[in-house]
């Protein structure tokens, strides 16, 4: 099958604040949903159809707090406090793009942003885990950080993928997880 658009990391350790382990979920058309190995051992892949309801639904709700999110992360100076993170789609070249996870990540203009992959890119040609890279607001599908509480709130597509992947491996991406994605302190 031809790989379209997507390719996306899934954060499990930000809590340990270490170079986190990471699921990865590849976007394919037209296959509905399924799951296969992945070929770094990062962990399982997961596949969902370009244009997954669900998943279209998570990042519209992470744009729609994104302000607030970076109202709480965001230092004076434009850096972010430690644990906070990005996703962002990175074009590949080909006309689509890999969805990743970018940490830490620092404001740099009204709508600009440097950041480093938080896990090794499969579809950016010669980019790495470690690597900067910059990138604008309309490029972010999704964010994180941890909360006061030691839980994991944004990661609105994290959500999604649960149902998706190993039932051992959700279970201790649930329990990073708050409850709700966005603080209640933040209505």
């Amino acid at each position: 099958m031809k790989r379209a658009a997507l390719t996306a990391a899934l954060v499990l350790g930000v809590l340990a604040c270490e170079r986190p382990p990471f699921a990865r979920v590849v976007v394919e058309d037209p296959a509905g949903i399924g799951a296969g190995a992945s070929a770094d051992d990062a962990g399982p892949d997961v596949t969902l159809q370009a244009g997954h309801a669900a998943m279209s639904d998570a990042e519209a709700a992470a744009q729609r707090h994104f302000a607030k999110f970076l109202s709480h992360v965001l230092k004076p100076d434009g850096a972010t406090l430690e644990g906070a993170a990005v996703k962002i789609a990175v074009p590949t070249g080909d006309g689509h793009a890999e969805v990743i996870w970018v940490t830490p990540f620092a404001k740099t203009s009204e709508d600009g942003f440097l950041g480093v992959f938080a896990n090794a890119p499969r579809e950016i040609p010669g980019a790495s885990a470690g690597d900067a890279i910059a990138f604008d607001r309309t490029q972010i599908r999704d964010w994180s950080f941890v909360g006061q509480d030691t839980k994991l709130y944004g990661s609105f597509t994290t959500r999604v993928l649960l149902p998706h992947i190993p039932r051992e491996q959700a279970a201790q991406i649930a329990a990073l997880l708050s409850e709700l994605p966005v603080p209640q302190d933040w209505n």
